[in-house]
């Protein structure tokens, strides 16, 4: 048997409230060359038994301790089979019956490593409202400023050949971490299809992640080098000047100058609009 077109991952703990609809979305679906890899985190409340209940093979369930949502993505990383890999959490839904038939007459199409579209949003939120569409085609300038949601990504499976890991250094934003490491490195193609309904009200909906938020500039730097020299990232100039400066007062001297280097050139380049 070939391996198939999805993989869809979903982790889950204590999930017994809406699991049952999310596993639904997906094994109602008109296209069936999927499999779903359910990583649950040791359930003790019924997450596991609704799961078994429906008795389809193309279901691979493991209920073991882990870290956290992040911890039981990468697990469940290593078993996937399916050309293409998407993250649902456990209160979304595809979005229709046709969502992956749909994707995957784009999909055997593509020659782009990552496919995003949209999410329709399910509750509100303090930046965003019940039934708001998010977010539309987005340039990589914008993505330093607001994060993708993961549940209308579509990642191949190659790409995590090669050790990309959801780092657990962020508990609520290694999903955008990984974003900006797939942005900088691999070929990205938009869709304006909605893909999953997103429930607000978790984790990162409601908490702020410090760690990512201090280490942000500084990977950005990192994982886009000198591709930040283009004109579209001019507006981030004054961030990177200050992230410049904070990397020289822990010594990390190369990064900072290469951050002045880049800040110097937008400095040039803006002399030379006005001329």
């Amino acid at each position: 048997m070939s391996d198939p077109l999805f993989s869809i991952i979903i982790p889950t703990f204590q999930s017994e409230q809406t699991i049952h609809s999310c596993i639904s979305s997906v094994l109602d679906q008109t296209f069936e060359d999927f499999e779903v890899i359910v990583q649950d985190g040791h359930s003790s409340d019924r997450t596991v038994e609704i799961v078994n209940s429906f008795g389809d093979s193309r279901i691979k369930l493991v209920s073991e301790k882990d870290l956290g949502v992040y911890d039981a993505m990468n697990r469940a990383l290593e078993r996937v089979t399916g050309m293409w890999i998407l993250f649902l959490g456990s209160d979304d839904v595809l979005f229709e019956l046709s969502t992956l038939e749909a994707l995957s007459g784009i999909l055997l199409q593509s020659e782009a490593d990552i496919l995003y579209g949209n999410v329709i949003m399910s509750g509100n939120s303090h930046w965003i409202e019940d039934g708001a569409i998010y977010r539309g085609e987005t340039d990589i300038a914008t993505l330093f400023e607001q994060n993708l949601s993961h549940q209308a990504i579509l990642y191949r499976k190659r790409i995590f050949e090669d050790d990309l890991r959801f780092k657990l250094d962020y508990p609520i934003c290694a999903d955008y971490d990984l974003n900006l490491r797939c942005f900088a490195r691999y070929r990205t193609t938009y869709t304006p299809l909605i893909i999953s309904v997103f429930a607000t009200g978790g984790m990162s909906t409601r908490y702020v992640d410090e760690r990512f938020e201090a280490e942000k500039w500084e990977n950005i730097l990192h994982y886009f080098g000198g591709n930040l020299r283009k004109p579209e990232f001019l507006r981030h100039k004054g961030i990177i000047k200050k992230t410049g400066k904070e990397l020289l007062k822990k010594g990390k001297y190369s990064a900072g100058l290469s951050a002045f280097f880049i800040y110097l050139y937008f400095k040039a380049l803006k002399i030379l609009k006005r001329q």
